[in-house]
């Protein structure tokens, strides 16, 4: 069983140094604490940074967070006080504020949580520890807090801030330059004005969305010239996380934070005519430009030609489409879109094709700066099952229901080109499934989500097995406002042994298909059906979603 260990401390130092004392309980292992780690993830502000690339003020942090997780299940109880004190060193006074608040370490095998949050009731006074762990370390009691992961044996920061904003001492910490920030995520900025009036220069605090407004409306210009109220001044410096900045090399830091996306719209639009009889979309395979994360390529013959770089600072660019002429995302960008969903690893897109929003919305933890249509619970529904697409056990599983996913986010988002990621995500799953319902080992057993049904339970008359058995089936499934099951797979038997479908034709998929839906339209339900190369025969898929 996985050890699970929780210290705290109060965030201000006493006076009496036998009063500063580590609280230390170990809590026992509960899905709970996982998806606690998880919520904190989905809220990161910036990027996921690697830990051996930071410059921490204190040059100790990474050694010692290095041997607490590498002596991991031994405790480090030194190690972990060393870092509470460092963190709590650079923290505002008011952060620090007597009794209000706590610095607490949470170690798993491979995570550990620094969190900053205000005080409740000690861990100690509590019987159900994996209850009060939750208590102490509720969203709404937390401040800020760095998630420590280990990946493929690399430390990961991830870092959050209630506020959205990296305070000063947050930043220090972890030694992370305004460089490296982002715009989004910067603290109050301190203009250094000097005013025509007034022989003596005078300071102004604002947040980064009050400056932005003030440069979007021309009351600063890119020079410095600022206009406040009937007052015309010049900025001399820019005070950013202690760092004094000349005004020229701040602007140049807002303007590539703040690049505009219609470069990149302009250049979608020549390539992808969606003007009414331009654009066609293509079922087949046929495509003549594909992309990576860097760049938009053309395919000339035999050979390849770069069009365009895609170089935004903040926004990953996507293209792809099945619109003709077609562009097609190579697999490491796919890749990179699978792990941003289903595995917690942060990417910001804005797809080229579709309008751009300043609002983002989440798709796990890929975030997307397009204004799409979603569908009622979007978020809801997103979260229920990609939590259990990452608890899946069992490959097939997790395969499985990433079809299911992708099938639910076509039903769930209306764009121009945006869903077909989940195209070209499925296009990519099917195969897998195909080759892992090859190998007879590690069926799943998890029937709160997938329903196996015997190949005698179908019929070879797609039109019958649809109204007489499928709809029937996916009836019980129906609970009220949800579904109860994902997906259907015929052609298991009640041993789980696989047992396939012979003679099925590519044509019985289709009738089967859209006789379902038809009948189940009034049930906003939708069926996607594939069937699955096994041996000479087929394992039939049937995927369920709702629609609202």
């Amino acid at each position: 069983m996985t050890k699970i260990y929780f210290w705290e401390k109060l965030a201000n130092q006493p006076e009496k140094e036998s009063e500063d004392t580590l609280l230390f309980n170990e809590v026992e292992e509960d899905k709970s604490i996982r998806e606690l780690i998880r919520s904190l993830e989905d809220k990161i502000i910036g990027k996921k940074r690697n830990l051996k690339d930071l410059n921490p003020e204190n040059p100790s942090i990474k050694k010692w967070l290095n041997t607490v997780f590498s002596n991991y299940p031994e405790k480090k109880e030194s190690e972990v006080e060393d870092i509470i004190n460092e963190y709590r060193a650079v923290l505002n006074s008011r952060s620090r504020e007597k009794e209000k608040f706590i610095l607490a370490v949470l170690q798993l095998n491979d995570v550990i949580a620094i969190v900053h949050c205000k005080k409740g009731p000690s861990l100690a006074e509590l019987e159900d520890k994996v209850i009060s762990v939750q208590t102490i370390l509720h969203s709404k009691n937390i401040v800020r807090a760095d998630i420590i992961k280990k990946e493929d044996g690399i430390l990961k920061l991830l870092a959050y801030e209630q506020s959205r904003k990296f305070s000063k001492g947050h930043a220090k910490f972890w030694g992370i330059d305004i460089e490296d920030i982002g715009w989004e995520s910067l603290g109050n900025i301190c203009l250094n004005i000097e005013l025509d009036a007034i022989s003596i220069p005078i300071q102004i605090n604002l947040d980064n969305d009050q400056l932005k407004n003030m440069i979007d409306e021309q009351k600063i210009s890119p020079s410095g010239k600022i206009n406040l109220g009937k007052e015309e001044g010049t900025i001399s410096k820019v005070f950013v996380y202690g760092k004094a900045l000349d005004y020229p090399k701040f602007y140049d830091f807002f303007v590539t934070e703040t690049e505009k996306l219609d470069e990149y719209k302009k250049r979608f639009d020549q390539i992808i005519p969606t003007n009414e009889g331009l654009g066609k979309f293509m079922k087949d395979d046929k495509y003549r430009y594909m992309e990576d994360e860097n760049s938009l390529i053309e395919i000339k013959g035999n050979g390849e030609e770069t069009l365009l770089k895609k170089t935004h600072p903040r926004y990953n660019i996507l293209f792809l489409t099945k619109y003709s002429p077609v562009i097609k995302p190579k697999q490491s960008l796919l890749t990179k879109i699978n792990d941003a969903i289903f595995n917690n690893t942060r990417y910001e897109i804005y797809h080229a094709g579709d309008d751009a929003s300043k609002e983002s919305f989440r798709i796990g933890n890929l975030i997307v700066y397009n204004n799409l249509t979603l569908c009622d619970k979007f978020e809801e529904l997103t979260n229920n099952l990609i939590n259990k697409i990452q608890d899946a056990q069992s490959s097939k599983l997790k395969l499985s229901l990433k079809v299911a996913f992708c099938h639910l986010m076509k039903n769930c988002i209306k764009s121009k080109h945006f869903t077909y990621i989940f195209d070209y995500l499925l296009d990519s799953y099917i195969p897998e499934i195909e080759y892992e319902f090859q190998k007879t080992d590690g069926l799943s057993t998890n029937e709160d989500v997938l329903e196996f049904k015997s190949a005698s339970a179908y019929n070879p008359k797609p039109t019958e097995f649809a109204k007489n058995t499928l709809v029937p089936t996916i009836k019980k499934y129906i609970d009220v406002d949800k579904l109860t099951r994902q997906c259907i797979i015929y052609g298991i038997e009640d041993d789980q042994s696989i047992n396939p479908i012979y003679n099925f034709k590519s044509d019985m998929a289709v009738t089967i298909e859209t006789t379902a839906n038809k009948e189940l339209e009034s049930e906003k339900v939708i069926v996607n059906i594939h069937p699955i190369k096994y041996k000479e025969g087929n394992l039939l898929f049937i995927f369920l979603t709702r629609t609202e």
